[in-house]
């Protein structure tokens, strides 16, 4: 875990430049646990600290010094050496006066100086204490990783694949079903008509039988009679021996008649031309009929052997239709039974990957409560942060003007008092030379124009 600790000012030294400055120095712990540096608390040597100091007044009068002291105490022994170059105004009253006002005022601020250090004491003692605060809070809550999900997406995007190309080869399977009903149907109306004309073939061929029935009826009944009329001639003719017989035989001894009758027609003849135009006729007749309904037989036959090839193809079609349309089903079926599962298990893979998501979702909540907690906590130690650099800062730049008094105090001192002697405006309880502080800088009221930064 890395985090970062505030090294605390240690107020060294070198070659006349402060070193060892406030940084912030991360720490790596390799076994995770707290790694902290506590800073170590330094006392300044007795040794100078502050370089040597010229000056140069508003007089061209020149002033050196050079500090010696001890930090964190109250005492501090200190050796100036002073060079004034100003003309007659170096006699003992106004030395006096200056030493007076020097040491009062180094009185006053090696008090304020003390207090001034125990309060940045204080403040690093608490710096110290925020820094491991917050690194104990690193460490008792770390950042919670989510889990890699890449693989569910790439098995949701299979699945959706799945779906889509299952659903284009439905919708092809439903395509050549809707085909498939529209030959069938084509084919049902072929068969319709091919049946209408086999129900009127057939009648017609039942009107021709029945025709035929009716001539074989009258073939018998002129058969009939014609049987009828030859025992009728045979029993005239019998009728007619037998009376000449009788005649003869009444007549025969007492009259001898002899009559020339005129020549008699032969019966039998006449009979047998009869008979043979009725038959020649009879055979025309039904010579005629028999080649007459040959003929439609074989018209009749050849239609409806047509007729049943037809209706055999397409009842053949028929057939083939009907089990591909029930090939087709048992498919449609199986594929909707497949659909319905896919969505099932789709339907079960969303559910479940939506109770993960609200999972998530509920954590991703949760963890941005925590880290809105963790940003006010944080902009909170920052803004206590802020205000203690800022108070250090204020601290260290009221330091260094302090240093700036202890090294140029003589100075402003001669400078503000050759003023008030040369404006004739001297006064020991209203001086016209005060020191402000305004963010490290020193000015003058009786010459705005003079100011100097640090």
């Amino acid at each position: 875990m890395g985090y970062r600790i505030f090294q605390p000012f240690v107020g060294a030294r070198n070659d006349g430049e402060y070193v060892s400055y406030p940084k912030y120095r991360t720490h790596l712990s390799l076994d995770g646990g707290q790694n902290i540096n506590k800073p170590q608390q330094r006392v300044l040597r007795n040794e100078p600290h502050y370089r040597v100091h010229h000056a140069k007044g508003a007089f061209m009068n020149t002033h050196s010094s050079s500090g010696y002291g001890r930090t964190m105490g109250t005492n501090y022994a200190v050796y100036r050496s002073h060079m004034s170059n100003f003309g007659e105004f170096n006699d003992s009253k106004k030395t006096d006066l200056l030493n007076f006002n020097e040491k009062q005022t180094m009185q006053s601020l090696n008090g304020r100086l003390a207090s001034y250090l125990g309060n940045v004491k204080s403040l690093e003692e608490e710096n110290v204490w925020l820094e491991k605060k917050i690194c104990d809070w690193y460490e008792n809550n770390q950042g919670f990783v989510f889990p890699d999900c890449s693989q569910y997406f790439n098995i949701i995007m299979d699945l959706q694949g799945q779906v889509f190309s299952v659903n284009a080869h439905n919708a092809n399977l439903t395509q050549e079903i809707e085909d498939g009903q529209m030959t069938t149907e084509g084919y049902g109306k072929n068969y319709e008509m091919e049946l209408v004309m086999r129900t009127k073939a057939e009648e017609e061929l039942c009107h021709y039988y029945g025709l035929l029935e009716n001539i074989q009826a009258e073939s018998q009944a002129l058969d009939l009679h014609t049987q009828y009329l030859e025992e009728e001639i045979l029993h005239v003719k019998k009728t007619s021996q037998e009376e000449i017989t009788c005649l003869q035989a009444q007549l025969g001894t007492r009259v001898d008649v002899e009559v020339e009758p005129a020549p008699s027609i032969d019966l039998n003849a006449a009979l047998s031309e009869i008979r043979n135009e009725y038959e020649t006729l009879m055979k025309r007749n039904l010579d005629d009929v028999e080649n007459f309904f040959h003929e439609m037989i074989s018209e009749l036959s050849l239609e409806v052997s047509s007729g049943i090839e037809q209706i055999q193809v397409s009842s053949n079609e028929v057939t083939g239709l009907k089990l591909c349309v029930h090939t087709l089903e048992t498919e449609l079926r199986k594929q909707l039974s497949m659909i319905t599962a896919h969505e099932s298990t789709l339907a079960e893979i969303h559910e479940h990957y939506g109770s993960y998501l609200s999972h998530f979702q509920g954590l991703i909540h949760i963890n941005e409560s925590h880290v809105a907690e963790i940003q006010s906590t944080l902009k909170q130690l920052t803004y206590e942060y802020d205000i203690h650099m800022d108070l250090k800062t204020s601290l260290e730049k009221e330091i260094e003007a302090y240093k700036y008094l202890l090294d140029g105090h003589d100075t402003l001192a001669h400078t503000r008092y050759f003023r008030d002697v040369s404006s004739g405006l001297l006064s020991s309880r209203n001086p016209s030379w005060e020191m402000t502080e305004v963010t490290g800088q020193f000015c003058s009221e009786g010459d705005e124009d003079t100011s100097e930064q640090i």
